[in-house]
């Protein structure tokens, strides 16, 4: 996994939730269908395949907790610095939780 590879696969599975989104807004739920219940999995044990625990933890709280509430939800360094604002940040928490 190198960093252009992860902006993208991130971005894509960001296409797929705006997506759904969409979908919602217009009355059709996508969410528990097979497509998007398989896609969900496929995307977790991608992550998993590449990152420790910790890794995937960062991922997955950017994904469906940051990147949706982007002025509420913030992670903080130890100097109390807002960190993890966007995926090229996200990428520089992770990469260190390669396997």
């Amino acid at each position: 996994m190198n960093k252009e590879l992860f902006n993208n696969i991130l971005n894509e599975f960001i296409k797929l939730e705006d997506f759904a989104d969409k979908l919602n807004e217009a009355g059709i739920d996508i969410v528990e269908t097979p497509a998007y219940n398989t896609s969900g999995y496929l995307f977790d044990r991608l992550l998993e395949s590449y990152f420790t625990k910790e890794g995937v933890d960062w991922v997955t709280w950017y994904m469906f907790e940051k990147r949706p509430c982007p002025t509420q939800i913030h992670a903080t360094d130890e100097d109390g610095n807002e960190i993890c604002n966007n995926i090229d940040e996200l990428w520089d928490i992770v990469k260190d939780y390669l396997k």
